[in-house]
């Protein structure tokens, strides 16, 4: 690979190490970042030192050792501002920031932003700061807010004549849009999954796959789903990316529910927990105990789900938290029979839903409906507040998105 060898050429050592990285190389760009790092402190060479040391965090937060990414790019960021390098202390700016986004700090992180702006501003790479700013915003499902970055970064990486951010932000722009309803996003992903394609870039490629994966699963094609999610998983434990191995355990798993395998989702959904309980990654961790309780309750296993309820209770940090675990109370509660006590907590978990995945919302709303049908005799007005609730569900613009959440209200319809 020859990082050391670029080290008097100016960005290549950058430029290289990015291409090895997305053709999949993590392991060998890390072990040459490292003698890099060691080299470019014996000679005095700091430009190089930062770059090493954002290599060194981007493939370390790919690797599942997000303590190790903070830390490099800390180390970076200080690096390039004691010897003015402001390339390199825009890009490991741009690092940090996303390994505390993965591990949900979200102190700290509008100073860095702010800082981070200025000098992509300064060194003409504000497209990657506007992908990164559209990164955050889609991670709080504000998608809408992400295609207009995501837009605006690719016709700026295009007019820069930066062949492989232009790639990253198409590739985001289509990804999103396909997760807001707008099936355009295949068009961007298609010209996309052609150059890497040719160039040979097995990270995006996984990535893109993960992707279609969560697509075909949304419309209903849970077969699809499962066949992408099986080559995903072979392509990142080849490479070693534990972060995109743990996203296609998900998908996986996902798609088992979906097909009524619910030990093998279990089974599955255990295997992506232990990568994310590893990495600290408090979303992915929150939201997956939330899953595998539910899976759990579909068994009739009511126990197993209340010790599900126990560990959620440990990540209990943020809002968001507190509405997932009302929501599995709810249902806990529900699978007891007791529904006025499901309805209450289902109830608080849609009003703190703030932060969840459009999806879990849309659940929320369609567990608190069927509570409610399963004791409407009890109630003269609960016909009324049933059918407001599927209301509200359907006024929901991304409802269409999801084929089982479809499925279900049709069947609720039927019933009322």
């Amino acid at each position: 690979m020859g990082l050391r060898g670029c080290i008097n050429l100016k960005s290549s050592v950058l430029l290289k190490g990015e291409e090895f990285i997305v053709k999949g190389h993590l392991k060998e760009v890390l072990e040459e970042s490292y003698e890099l790092l060691k080299f470019s402190e014996r000679i005095g060479d700091y430009a190089s030192y930062s770059d090493a040391l954002y290599l060194i965090s981007v493939v370390s937060r790919l690797l599942g050792n997000i303590e190790l990414s903070v830390r490099a790019s800390e180390r970076g960021v200080e690096a390039s501002r004691n010897s003015s390098y402001s390339e390199g202390l825009c890009m490991c700016l741009l690092s940090r920031i996303r390994a505390m986004e993965s591990r949900k700090e979200k102190e700290g992180i509008s100073t860095l932003l702010k800082e981070c702006e200025r000098v992509c501003l300064e060194t003409d790479i504000y497209y990657e700061y506007l992908r990164l700013l559209g990164d955050l915003k889609v991670s709080d499902f504000r998608y809408e807010e992400g295609i207009r970055l995501y837009d605006k970064a690719a016709d700026l990486a295009t007019r820069k004549g930066d062949k492989l951010s232009e790639l990253k932000c198409k590739f985001n722009l289509g990804v999103t849009k396909l997760a807001s309803g707008d099936l355009s996003g295949r068009g961007e992903l298609k010209e996309v999954m052609e150059e890497f394609q040719s160039k040979g870039y097995k990270l995006g490629m996984s990535v893109l796959l993960l992707n279609l994966g969560i697509s075909e699963l949304l419309f209903g094609e849970t077969k699809k789903a499962l066949d992408y999610s099986e080559r995903v998983i072979e392509i990142s434990k080849n490479m070693g990316d534990r972060i995109q191995e743990m996203r296609a355990l998900f998908l996986k798993a996902d798609a088992l529910y979906s097909l009524g395998k619910l030990d093998e989702a279990i089974a599955v959904m255990d295997e992506g927990l232990e990568i994310a309980f590893s990495t600290g990654d408090h979303r992915e961790i929150t939201t997956r105990l939330l899953m595998k309780g539910l899976i759990l309750l579909d068994k009739g296993e009511i126990k197993s789900a209340e010790e599900i309820l126990h560990t959620m209770r440990e990540y209990e940090k943020y809002e968001v938290d507190k509405s997932l675990l009302n929501f599995l109370i709810g249902k806990i509660e529900a699978e007891k029979g007791n529904y006025e006590i499901a309805e209450k907590y289902l109830r608080e978990a849609i009003e703190k839903c703030e932060g969840c995945s459009p999806r879990i919302i849309l659940m929320m709303k369609l567990s608190l409906a069927k509570t409610m049908l399963d004791y409407r005799e009890l109630r003269e007005d609960i016909r009324a507040n049933i059918s407001s609730v599927i209301e509200d569900i359907e006024g929901d613009p991304t409802v269409k998105r999801y084929a089982s959440i479809m499925a279900n209200l049709k069947l609720i319809r039927g019933l009322l």
